[in-house]
């Protein structure tokens, strides 16, 4: 879950009682404290925040039932056109090894847990999640490190990659 930090408090101007004045001099008007400066990095609302988290697990729950389901169309659809495979693959051969490996897999059962994220602009986040997979045959469980950005209104993986593979 993302944390939040609350913002430093403001600097709080201290007006001390004015000395009596003497009869030899003018009265002056206390001190006015300046303008608070606009902070540089501002938290993200707490309401943006929540938007932001649900837009999140909305683009994990589709992508890891169109891929329990084996709908390609719907796997490939949460991948960004910006899409870069890790080591180095290309895309089309990522796609035609994609194909293959979910295709042939049977009794797919995904769940995602343990979000966080981060994010330093509307059309960008940078998400972690743990990812359990059991195929026929085969399971892991996945810590995984998610790019995401905005396309087309919605955010879509631009690069993806395993930090740590638990087999199971």
């Amino acid at each position: 879950m993302r944390r939040l930090q609350a913002p430093p408090p403001p600097a709080v101007a201290m007006i001390l009682p004015a000395a009596a004045p003497s009869s030899t001099s003018a009265i002056e008007a206390p001190a006015v404290a300046p303008p608070l400066p606009e902070l540089a990095d501002k938290p993200e609302p707490l309401a943006d925040a929540m938007v932001r988290q649900q837009e999140i697990e909305q683009l994990l729950n589709s992508w890891t039932t169109a891929w329990q389901q084996q709908d390609l169309d719907a796997y490939f659809a949460a991948y960004s056109a910006a899409f870069e495979p890790a080591n180095g693959k290309d895309r089309g051969r990522w796609q035609r090894d994609r194909t293959r490996t979910i295709g042939k897999a049977r009794n797919i059962r995904i769940q995602w847990h343990d979000l966080s994220w981060t994010s330093a602009a509307d059309a960008a986040a940078t998400a972690e999640i743990w990812l359990d997979y059991q195929a026929a045959g085969y399971g892991d469980s996945t810590r995984k490190q998610l790019l995401l950005l905005r396309e087309d209104g919605s955010l879509r993986i631009v690069s993806e990659q395993n930090l740590e593979i638990e087999r199971r």
